[in-house]
């Protein structure tokens, strides 16, 4: 046999053995009574859940922000109103 037959000779049974390893590591994890699917479907509703929280909190902070951008804007704009008069010269 030559050095090339004799690696992919190697390959194969490294191929081979890590197959039968993910074969049985799944078995394994099934055996534990937990079923995969369902607990990836369960992983991804958490997730969804608060991605929704955190946009609902997100969406209450910016409104909260607007209001006191308005307000501020608001009160500015009366305080220039009150210092000048109806012709917008500056009050007396």
């Amino acid at each position: 046999m030559d050095k090339t037959s004799n690696q992919s000779t190697t390959a194969v049974i490294a191929l081979i053995i890590a197959i039968l390893a993910l074969i049985l590591a799944w078995v394994a994890f099934n055996r534990t009574g937990q079923n995969l699917t369902e607990a990836i479907q369960e992983e991804a509703r958490q997730a969804a859940i608060e991605v929704r929280q955190e946009y609902e909190e997100f969406e209450n902070e910016a409104q909260e922000a607007s209001r006191e951008a308005r307000d501020q804007t608001a009160e500015e704009l009366y305080e220039a109103s009150v210092e000048v008069d109806v012709d917008g010269n500056p009050a007396e």
